[in-house]
């Protein structure tokens, strides 16, 4: 039987790159193959309660950094012949791979030029790339600063790092990335070519249907939605800024806040200095048995978070509901002339008045006519689609 090693560093929280990794472990194992997880650490409610065979599960979990990378290069010298897909931790699987004389692919999960937690962007071997890539997006200007503040012994720290980091991305045998913005990125920055495919639905999806109808939010005219985890790239900040505007502006209508993460708290108090917080609910996590039924009950789904790629927008589009994303990167012009998608300017201003605009507008096409578009985007032909690729490695 043909094995696929799926390799994630740490998988601890619950996120959008946790949830193609469940999906990915499902549909290899339903496809025929046998498939292990392998991380250092390993938080099972990061597995959206997925049921992992506990034998798939390889923890290497190690007192060291070094003590891991050693397990993990015995791991793969065991496991040569195994279809490798790494997730996350890719300069560790760039070492690991040397060690053990085995070939592997990338998933990059974030343009390098929409993160805060990749510091390779500040490296001296692409500095020559920061100025242009800076004013590719709005949220990328906030670079610019950061950069400033780093002193010489950080900038050599980041410097040795991107080395390695570099070297990792320009190995792997196939990149896989969420959109063609993160693919222009990583042709310009490491020259290679990555493929760009997206999945976001469980083929069942299209015949769900509700069964909590939520009637407390009845007496509200609008019922606005977000969902993710809530840290300082959502911009749950300016979504609140932009709600307050409309209350102000006499919308009946609730923010329903859905995810945990370091800025909840924050969240909250803002919420409260706002004056709204009686008209905002924070939901926490969401169990997937009433996942859809929250977007079903939406009138908008709202996500200006600074990404280029979000699976929640695919899971709304599969209740029809219509989705507002930040203008930053762009976006399958499909849902946009079918009136299933809307842009804005990532400030509290701009949001609130499409928020407004948004809400009135109604879809052009049929719920039929855009589940027959969505099913392009199912983790089914998604997965089958990267197997095609990682099966032509040889």
């Amino acid at each position: 039987m043909k094995k696929v090693v799926l390799f994630y560093k740490r998988l601890l929280e619950v996120g959008g790159a946790e949830r193609l990794l469940v999906n990915s472990y499902i549909t290899f194992k339903n496809l025929g193959y046998a498939v292990d997880i392998v991380s250092y650490e390993i938080n099972k409610k990061a597995l959206f309660d997925c049921e992992v065979d506990e034998i798939d599960l390889i923890e290497l979990k190690s007192r060291s950094w070094v003590g891991n990378i050693l397990k993990f290069i015995s791991y793969l010298k065991n496991n040569r012949n195994a279809l490798i897909l790494c997730d996350s931790g890719h300069i560790d699987m760039f070492i690991a791979s040397k060690f053990s004389s085995t070939s592997y692919s990338l998933h990059l999960h974030h343009p390098l030029f929409m993160s805060f937690n990749d510091f390779d962007k500040y490296s001296i071997q692409l500095s020559k790339y920061f100025n242009k890539r800076t004013k590719s997006n709005y949220g990328a200007q906030r670079f610019i600063a950061i950069r400033k503040d780093i002193n010489l012994l950080r900038q050599f720290l980041i410097d040795i790092r991107a080395y390695f980091s570099i070297k990792s991305i320009q190995s792997a045998k196939n990149t896989f990335v969420l959109s063609k913005y993160a693919q222009e990125e990583k042709r310009e920055l490491f020259g290679i070519d990555s493929k760009v495919l997206c999945g976001a639905l469980d083929e069942n999806i299209f015949k769900y249907m509700p069964t909590n109808l939520f009637k407390k939010y009845d007496q509200y005219d609008q019922v606005i939605l977000t969902i993710g985890r809530l840290d300082i790239n959502k911009r749950i900040d300016v979504l609140l800024d932009a709600f307050k505007i409309l209350i102000n502006k006499g919308l009946n209508g609730i923010l329903l806040i859905g995810g945990n993460g370091p800025e909840i708290e924050n969240l909250k108090n803002q919420s409260i200095r706002l004056g709204i917080d009686n008209r905002v609910e924070f939901l926490h996590f969401i169990p997937d048995n009433l996942l859809f039924d929250y977007y079903s009950r939406a009138d908008l789904f709202v996500s200006i978070d600074w990404a280029d790629y979000r699976i929640t927008s695919y899971e709304a589009w599969a209740m029809g509901t219509k989705v507002l994303l930040s203008n930053e990167v762009k976006y399958d012009q499909y849902f946009q002339e079918n009136n299933y998608l809307f842009l804005t300017h990532p400030t509290s201003e701009r949001t609130a008045q499409s928020i407004e605009n948004t809400l009135f507008k109604e879809p052009r096409i049929s719920r039929k006519q855009l589940n027959r578009y969505l099913s392009a985007f199912t983790w089914n032909n998604y997965n089958k689609a990267i197997l095609k690729v990682l099966e032509n490695e040889d």
